[in-house]
């Protein structure tokens, strides 16, 4: 979640006023969150581990592909299999390939981080909808500090925002809420796909095949679907907040005033139309009048 946002999960708030598909939707969205970003830093960890380390390069050594293929069968020692290889001598080499090997995994940590990051923008959004906080002078901030900077005080900082139960669900501020949650979780799971082609075999602990081109051409598919899922989720946002939740009160009373609204604007047909009717006799009986006149001959002139 956001920096100074409450990290309260939603177990902890008092949901007494939600219904069960919002707390579920919370419940299960953050949930999804905290595993991949468990799985994240997992990764992260190891790569520093094995390949980050500032001694990494002095920790291997470059082998003679060519004579290593020539060996031998291997030997199996201590529930280990070796082949016997020559350590080549070629320094500039060795440095160039740790280079090489370093940059692939600070690319690998680099998209990682970008798909962390990027999981708080939908999150804070949704939640914001459903519980709150909500910064009333600025509704893309979720940090109480920064909020209150804007605002001047911490007028404009709401901590809860939950819903009323009595509100009907069938409002266009659910379903707004309802498609934040779809689009979000599908990223996720794409997210979770994305990472599991670039973790280790949990059964053999071998690390899986995977190319600078395949990590260039995986980036290029995250980094499109961090932007689809980002744009989507605050278009979305903005649209709920643009179509706040109605009580039965305001909706009762919404609706009589939109009946008033067409009795009112019928009336005012209606007189028109009545004014055009009246206008349109007193023509008539006009223009009947200019042709019995006409009709009698010329108008005698006094002489």
């Amino acid at each position: 979640m956001g920096a100074g946002q409450s990290s309260s999960k939603v177990e902890t708030i008092d949901t007494t006023r939600l219904e069960k598909d919002e707390e579920e939707m919370l419940v299960k969205g953050e949930s999804l969150v905290d595993d991949l970003t468990k799985l994240s830093l997992e990764l992260v960890d190891e790569y520093y581990l094995e390949f980050l380390r500032p001694d990494f390069c002095n920790r291997v050594a470059l082998v003679s592909k060519k004579l290593l293929l020539e060996t031998t069968n291997a030997v199996e020692i201590n529930g280990a299999s070796h082949v016997l290889g020559l350590v080549s001598g070629e320094t500039e080499a060795k440095e160039k390939l740790c280079e090489q090997i370093i940059k692939h995994y600070i690319d690998r940590v680099n998209l990682i981080s970008s798909i962390i990051y990027s999981l708080e923008y939908c999150s804070d959004r949704l939640r914001a909808l459903v519980v709150g906080p909500i910064c009333t002078v600025n509704y893309d901030v979720f940090n109480k500090v920064e909020c209150d900077e804007i605002c001047g005080d911490s007028s404009c900082w709401i901590e809860n925002n939950l819903i009323n139960k009595d509100i009907d669900r069938n409002q266009q501020y659910f379903h707004l809420i309802r498609k934040i949650y779809d689009e979000f979780t599908k990223s996720i799971e794409k997210f979770q796909d994305a990472l599991e082609k670039v973790k280790k075999n949990p059964k053999t602990g071998e690390r899986k095949s995977f190319t600078d081109e395949d990590l260039k051409n995986l980036s290029k598919e995250i980094h499109e679907e961090i932007y689809k899922v980002k744009t989507n989720c605050n278009e979305l946002y903005y649209s709920a907040l643009l179509n706040p939740p109605k009580t039965s009160q305001e909706i009762e009373q919404n609706n009589y005033y939109l009946n008033l609204k067409d009795k009112l604007t019928q009336e005012v047909k209606d007189a028109t139309n009545q004014s055009a009717n009246k206008k349109f006799k007193e023509a008539e009986i006009l223009a009947k009048q200019v042709a019995e006149t006409s009709a009698q001959g010329p108008i005698p002139t006094n002489q």
